[in-house]
């Protein structure tokens, strides 16, 4: 895999892709080293059952839905654990911290427009 996208990204290119810049859009649709992790999927599910964002998939069916993009659902190793707990709070957000160990770990670049993953050293495309 080369790179792993935010939850945002993955909801805007499912549901607003003229959010997305075109060099980001090319990566979605046509590179076939892209990655979801599985905390996006856990993201979606909450934030549907909190009616924060209106969305009809079920996690296994954005899993699918991921597997037909060939986007990889990368899932939580305790190395990815490990990492978290090393990281400085910089970010609150637990599933963006996680996101971010994952990319740290596998060495993935993160697709993202969240203004705060940047502070970490990781590697980024906006």
């Amino acid at each position: 895999m080369k790179y792993i996208i935010d939850t945002h990204i993955l909801l805007w290119f499912l549901d607003e892709p003229e959010k997305l810049p075109d060099n980001v859009l090319r990566i979605l649709k046509y590179e076939s080293d892209v990655a979801v992790s599985i905390v996006s999927l856990w993201e979606i599910g909450i934030k549907q059952r909190l009616h924060k964002i209106e969305w009809e998939y079920t996690s296994t069916e954005m899993a699918l839905l991921c597997e037909e993009l060939h986007f990889k659902i990368i899932p939580i190793s305790p190395m990815h654990i490990d990492r978290i707990l090393e990281m400085p709070l910089i970010h609150k957000d637990p599933f963006d911290r996680m996101i971010i160990a994952q990319a740290q770990t596998e060495n993935l670049t993160i697709i993202t427009h969240d203004s705060m993953i940047p502070l970490y050293d990781v590697n980024i495309l906006q």
